[in-house]
Parts: C-alpha cells; structure tokens; sequence
C-alpha cells in the first residue's frame, strides 16, 4: 500500500488527504512528542499500543500522536473519545470509511477541550448514531455532540476529513470559551455531516453550532439529508463557508428564540461577520429562508441557491445580489446511481475540478459509470475480480457484476473484466 508523505503545517506534521484517502501514516511519519497505535482487535497490528483509542488519549501528552487502525470504536462514559486539556493529533490512518466511532445510539462521539497555546488535529473519522446535546447550558457544555470543540484562547482545532452522521442532538459543535470570551482558530474542512436529527422542544434549534471566536472556518464541507429547526447557528463569532455545500435538508418548526433557516448569525460585536462564498444550496425543504442576519454583517458571494418549486431567499435585511437563487435545481443523482453526486465528490470516486459541486462527468458528456468497478474505488483490480467470482452463476440477484445485463454472471462478464481492468480515467 502506498503510504502517504506526511508534510509539516504549523505545529502539526499531518497527512494532508482528502476525506476519501486510503493510504497509511506510519509513526515514522510524525516528529515530535510520543506516538501512539490503536488498533481494536489486534488483528492489523498485534504490536498495537492500546485497543480503545481512549486509553491512547489518557496516555498522551502534549504533541503526541495518535494513530487508529480501522475498526469499529465504542465506550461506556458519556462519550467515546474525550480529549481534555491538552493538544494532541488523533487520526483515522486510512480514512473515515473504517474507522468508526459507535456511539450506539446512547452517548457522544469526539469531545475536546483545549487549553490557550494547544493545538488539536482529528482527522479520518466517521461518528455514527450519536446521542448528542439537547441543550445549550454550561460552559463548557454540560452534553456533547457529534464532535463538540471547546478551545479556549490562543488555541486552535482542525477536524480534517470526519463524517458525522445518522444521529440526533446536536451534530457539529466549534465553540470558543464564552467564559473567558476565548478566541481559538476554529477550522473544519473535507467533512460531510449526513442524516442527522437536531434537537428540538428544547429551545436549542440548530444542528450545528460555531461560537465565541474571531476565525471559524468550514471549507469544502457537505451538509446532507439533516433536519433541524437551523441547520448552523454562528453566535458571536466571525464564521466562513467556502466551497460548503448543504443538499436535501429540511427545516422544521422551532421551539427557541432564532427563526428558521440554514445559516443563522447572531453577531454581538462589529467584528462578528458571517461569509458565504461559493457555496450551494440544493433542495432542501421548509422554510426556504437561506440565510437569516443583519447586512452588516453578512457577506455572500459567488453562490448559489435553489429549490424545486419556488426560489429560496433569504431573510432579514441580508443582501442577496451574491448569490443566484433559483426554482430549479440540477438533479441530486445526475448519474443515477443511487449516491448523491455530493458525497461521491466529497469520497473521490467522481471528480469535480470547478468545484461547482456537480460531477464533471455530468456536464462535460462523458460517462459518470466506470463498468466493472463494482466497488467504486475507481480502479478495476482484484477486488472486483473477487465480487465477480463470489457471484459466479448467479442470476438478476448480482446485477453489480453481470456487466452485460444479460441475466447472469459468467465467463462474458469475466472476460469484459478483464478487457478493462486497471483505473478508471485510463
């Protein structure tokens, strides 16, 4: 397996790989601080260090690292991972598509709590059927989320290539201290928060929440199949959205104070401005009001909206010229395979290189299906040939593999494998 070149950024030596990586950090690849190795069944490495990452972080000091093998990762306390005061990297080492944290449907994924001058990296995770906050009291939080981040002043917290997903309460969580009006650097980038359930009867609306810093940042992220009353509160904090995508969403009645919407900016200072710049948002249903502030202190640019039906707005006295807003909206599934197009560009196996959020294949009159990949990882090798003979004979019941449609799996199938084998873009 290919490993990848770890690069120095800041204080971390890190993998830069996007949500979709697959290749394997070693600790050879990370300077400074001790390194830890978690793997859950010792199968992969029965040299491994610990087999919860929790005994990894008790063990961890400042700087280190944390590196976790595939596996499906649970707990018994209020939340799987708890990180507390201290700065540490924590990584999935090939990626969130194996590296789970279960929360079985009772307790919170990934909580954080980070010190002034700490630095946190947590990247390649997927948090599945969590069991997060239902209200917003106590600083920090009395519950947490998905992933909660509470950072006090001077620190600073990237959660890299994560998935959050099928859970209820609240999903994504980056707060400054409002205790001692902490003012972290806050970032979230490559990341999907899918299928998720936000509070509600509470008072406490939103899904997602970004607070009490100067410099909070999503990039390249995709908000998809959510519901919630708001999908983001940014409250007293300067929040940006670049290149972020929120697809079929829908909002629902509120119990709480704030109004309906996906984007929601409460500012309490000058300083407390919201950017949206290219970012879309794609049919996503109840209330169609997009974004809900004060025109000072909102900026949208360069972005799109749309809603089958009726264009979507947005609110208050917030300025729309940045952003076309339409009642048509391109299809969800332009290669009709059952994935939306987002989370396939977001995982890699469609490209997207306007970053326009519509596959390029879509568009430019190619085909989006690679035939004889029945696996989706963009090449056809071994791991298809084992789908094909796993599936040797058989009728209708394995369609993935009877390439010729012709009702069964056999030497014809075999040989166009064959034909074709090798990645996909030649």
């Amino acid at each position: 397996m290919l490993k990848i070149t770890c690069l120095t950024s800041a204080f971390f030596l890190f993998c830069p790989a996007p949500v979709h990586w697959s290749s394997t950090c070693t600790a050879d690849d990370f300077a400074g601080g001790s390194t830890f190795v978690v793997d859950d069944d010792l199968r992969q490495d029965p040299g491994a260090d610990y087999t919860t990452i929790q005994e990894a972080v008790d063990a961890a000091l400042d700087g280190d690292t944390i590196l976790v093998h595939p596996g499906r990762y649970s707990g018994g306390s209020d939340q799987v991972v708890h990180v507390r005061g201290k700065g540490i990297r924590l990584l999935g080492i090939e990626g969130h598509a194996g590296t789970i944290i279960d929360c079985e449907g009772v307790r919170a994924g990934i909580r954080c709590e980070i010190p002034s001058g700490r630095e946190l990296l947590v990247q390649g995770f997927t948090i599945e059927d969590y069991r997060g906050c239902f209200s917003a009291a106590g600083d920090p939080p009395d519950c947490s989320s998905g992933i909660l981040v509470v950072a006090d002043d001077g620190s600073s917290a990237v959660i890299d290539s994560c998935v959050v997903r099928d859970g209820h309460g609240f999903a994504l969580s980056m707060l400054g201290r409002s205790a001692n009006d902490g003012d972290p650097e806050l970032v979230v980038r490559d990341s999907m928060v899918i299928g998720n359930v936000g509070p509600s009867g509470s008072g406490a609306d939103w899904l997602m929440s970004a607070s009490y810093s100067s410099e909070i940042r999503f990039e390249s992220c995709a908000f998809v199949g959510n519901t919630a009353g708001q999908m983001m509160l940014s409250y007293r904090a300067a929040t940006e959205f670049v290149d972020c995508v929120f697809v079929d969403n829908r909002l629902v009645p509120v119990t709480g104070p704030y109004p309906a919407s996906f984007l929601l900016h409460d500012p309490q200072a000058s300083s407390d401005v919201m950017t949206v710049h290219r970012c879309r948002f794609v049919e996503s249903t109840g209330s169609a009001c997009l974004v809900d502030g004060f025109a000072d202190f909102v900026r949208i640019t360069e972005s799109f909206a749309c809603s089958s039906g009726s264009a979507p707005f947005v609110c208050g006295d917030v300025d729309d010229t940045g952003i076309v807003l339409s009642s048509q909206c391109p299809t969800l599934d332009c290669n009709r395979n059952g994935v939306i197009d987002v989370i396939e560009i977001l995982e890699g196996t469609v490209s997207d290189v306007d970053k326009d959020w519509i596959a390029d294949c879509c568009q430019d009159g190619t085909s989006c299906v690679c035939i004889g990949d029945v696996n989706g990882d963009g090449a056809v090798s071994g791991i298809d040939l084992t789908y094909v003979l796993a599936a040797w004979g058989r009728d209708a019941t394995s369609p993935e593999a009877d390439f010729n449609l012709d009702g069964l799996v056999d030497g014809e199938d075999l040989a166009f494998l064959l034909s074709v084998w090798g990645d996909c873009d030649g």
